[in-house]
């Protein structure tokens, strides 16, 4: 869990680590305040390793963002290197991605503000990149230059929702769809 976090603040820009301990959420949300956050993101555990990531938006309320359900993690010790991305980064996702894996990568554009494009733009120093894969989940790597070499950490989503329950997400069957 620890590396976890530490891999994501590595990789995504003007980010924060910050250990919960045994903080409830009024007092994560009150910690975010004194760093002048606009956003948390906490993971969860699920039997002994990352299950969840959620996604919150401040003014807080009790109902996440988005909450992400893995299958899988690889960590960026995993993948070889533990680089920092310092520069742009861009939102990338496969061709031939299902309408659910777009829809996530348009979700966790907006909610990291970072810019969702086909092919990276020059000075793009970076990307999260979406693939489908034959199980039907969603692999999101983190690429550095984009969409060339992973350098972790990889999260696989079985499934998404957002804050009205509704499913970005859902584990379905693959198949080459085009666009």
């Amino acid at each position: 869990m620890r590396t976890l976090s530490n891999d994501l603040q590595r990789v995504l820009p003007n980010t924060l680590r910050i250990n919960r301990g045994k903080l409830n959420m009024e007092g994560v949300y009150e910690k975010a305040l004194e760093n002048y956050a606009d956003k948390i993101i906490i993971i969860e555990r699920w039997k002994g390793g990352p299950g969840r990531i959620k996604l919150y938006t401040l003014p807080f309320t009790s109902e996440a963002f988005t909450t992400l359900h893995l299958s899988g993690v690889k960590l960026q010790d995993e993948v070889g290197q533990r680089k920092t991305i310092r520069g742009d980064l861009t939102v990338t996702v496969e061709k031939n991605a299902p309408p659910s894996a777009k829809n996530l990568a348009d979700t966790l554009s907006k909610f990291l503000r970072v810019p969702l494009l086909g092919e990276p733009t020059t000075g793009v120093k970076a990307s999260i990149h979406f693939s489908s894969l034959q199980t039907g989940e969603v692999k999101i790597s983190f690429t550095m230059p984009p969409m060339v070499n992973e350098i972790g950490p990889t999260l696989t989503v079985e499934n998404s929702k957002n804050d009205t329950g509704e499913r970005i997400l859902e584990k379905e069957a693959h198949s080459d769809h085009k666009d």
